[in-house]
């Protein structure tokens, strides 16, 4: 069984294709046996539609989340759920329990994990992929980001090394269902 970390909003947003593709993609990857770890519980917003896919699919769901959100998790269904101090630490675990990263559009909360799962993998040797969905543009500036930080020599071009980046749901759906097929 592979476990996928899947990084996204946990609000509800202004843009209705972002909630209905991270639907989609979480019922592909929970049908193609993928279990999840995630960042909390809250409903509504993507990050329920996530969890509500993989809950539906009867996949094991793993959850990390802080002290202070246990009320939402309270009355929810899971495989495992472990409490944080911070939102830190919470991040440390979630890319541990993972052995893949995908990343759909978010907030700071999900712009943070981002940053600091990139650098654990550029710091520390690791075969775990992160992988971000783009969909519509939306990480084009992150990707604009590591280029400007590549041109005034904060990094070198190997940062684009750890992370691969599809513009389209069937490329990632693609993409992942053959590793599980190879790995799983």
């Amino acid at each position: 069984m592979m476990k996928i970390f899947i990084g996204c909003s946990s609000r509800k947003t202004n843009f209705d294709a972002f909630q209905i593709e991270a639907s989609e993609l979480a019922t592909h990857l929970a049908n193609a046996g993928y279990d999840l770890v995630i960042g909390g519980l809250v409903d509504g917003g993507m990050m329920g539609r996530v969890y509500q896919a993989f809950l539906d699919a009867k996949r094991g769901i793993t959850v990390h989340t802080l002290k202070e959100y246990q009320e939402e998790v309270n009355d929810k269904k899971y495989t495992k759920v472990d409490y944080h101090r911070t939102t830190f630490e919470r991040t440390l675990h979630l890319y541990r329990d993972a052995d893949t990263v995908l990343f759909l559009p978010g907030g700071t909360g999900s712009i943070s994990e981002l940053f600091a799962m990139l650098e654990e993998h550029r710091t520390i040797e690791n075969t775990k992929e992160i992988i971000l969905y783009n969909q519509n543009g939306y990480y084009a500036w992150v990707l604009e980001l590591l280029a400007k930080l590549v041109q005034m020599g904060f990094n070198d071009t190997s940062i684009f090394s750890h992370i691969k980046v599809f513009n389209e749901q069937s490329d990632v759906l693609r993409y992942l269902k053959e590793k599980i097929k190879k790995e799983g």
